[in-house]
């Protein structure tokens, strides 16, 4: 997702960004019932892509989920990453043992 400004005020910061007309991913596959296993292959494709550029510049995204991924296109099913509230630059060697993320999501020995 674009971000084309940040702005902030004594109380508030503001991003402004491009707009994603169809919104979360999450809400798209509810809406419809589900998605075929070639419409998951489209998608997941494109967010193995933004993470492997991501992960070149060191950068871990920490929270991937359904909710944090736009539909850009319902006909193309082009998505787009984003909420990188959690994300961070990762050097290698580094131990990452800080738990973030939404539990829901989250293997139960970890929310544990």
């Amino acid at each position: 997702m674009r971000i084309y400004e940040l702005l902030n005020d004594d109380k508030f910061f503001f991003v402004v960004s491009e707009y994603i007309k169809y919104g979360e991913l999450y809400e798209f596959i509810v809406k419809r019932g589900g998605i075929t296993e070639e419409e998951v292959v489209k998608i997941v494709r494109q967010i193995f892509l933004a993470l492997n550029y991501m992960h070149k510049s060191n950068i871990v995204h920490r929270d991937i989920k359904p909710e944090n991924i736009l539909m850009d296109s319902i006909d193309d099913l082009y998505v787009k990453l984003t909420d990188f509230g959690f994300s961070t630059y990762f050097n290698p060697g580094d131990n990452m043992s800080e738990v973030l993320g939404s539990p829901i999501y989250m293997p139960p020995e970890i929310v544990s």
